[in-house]
């Protein structure tokens, strides 16, 4: 089966950014081992969850190339979006462990039921009528139903909106490496948006299929920053931003 240009490219940068975020993913829950803080495990398991959206895409090159097998409309959808809602879960975990410990348990409550009634009713469409959930158009793009945007949307926005106040709670700390952490929170959490907005916005051509998985490529990198930066980097940075608020 021949590709065009944009399903390769589309398949290859795909690929890239899962192995990237599968290795950053699994590097911030090894640190729970060392430091014993729960909030590491949960957050590399949460990076790994929210990258799901890619792998039948990658999925798809791998099985384009090595065989005549492809993934059905069923399994593309469970595979990519079914499991979000977990994820997301997991992630208010470590986020509410964080910053509002308070209140976590009301909202974890109410967060998990209505977490699991998005993935039960996704999973049913999927299973009672897949057109209910959308359509595949070509091997690597598909378009989505009304429902589905919504859940979409709705968990991005979530996971967008809880970063960013958790990256700025981080930013207010008087600890410079906290500082630089909720900084590389921000972009991580701000790329990985924006490209997850373009991935439905821009048509579907090779130049764009790599530009929004660099990117997607480029969030990965600034969360992984954010929990396991380099000593040589984290002086560099911590020490220029020491002479910029020192000349302000």
């Amino acid at each position: 089966m021949e590709l065009t240009l944009a399903e390769f490219l589309t398949g290859l940068f795909s690929l890239i950014f899962i192995i990237i975020s599968i290795f950053v993913g699994l590097k911030i829950t090894r640190k729970y081992s060392e430091h014993k803080n729960i909030e590491f495990l949960l957050v590399g398991i949460t990076w790994i969850g929210i990258v799901f959206p890619w792998f039948p895409s990658a999925i798809t090159l791998l099985l384009v190339i090595f065989t005549d097998i492809l993934l059905s409309p069923e399994t593309r959808f469970i595979l990519g979006f079914g499991f979000l809602p977990a994820f997301l879960v997991i992630w208010l975990v470590a986020f509410t462990e964080i910053t509002y410990k308070e209140i976590q348990k009301k909202l974890l409550i109410i967060a998990t039921v209505v977490c699991a009634i998005l993935q039960v009713t996704f999973i049913a469409l999927v299973f009672i009528d897949p057109s209910l959930i959308g359509m595949q158009v070509g091997l690597f793009h598909g378009t989505f139903t009304l429902f589905t945007r919504i859940y979409l949307l709705s968990i991005l926005l979530t996971f967008f909106i809880t970063g960013i106040i958790f990256a700025r709670k981080s930013v207010k700390l008087g600890d410079p490496e906290i500082k630089l952490r909720g900084k590389f929170l921000f972009l991580a959490f701000t790329f990985y948006t924006a490209g997850a907005i373009l991935e439905t916005l821009l048509p579907f051509t090779a130049l764009t299929a790599v530009l929004i998985r660099l990117i997607m490529i480029l969030s990965a990198f600034a969360f992984y920053f954010a929990f396991i930066l380099p000593e040589t980097i984290k002086k560099i940075l911590i020490k220029e931003t020491s002479v910029d608020e020192i000349s302000s």
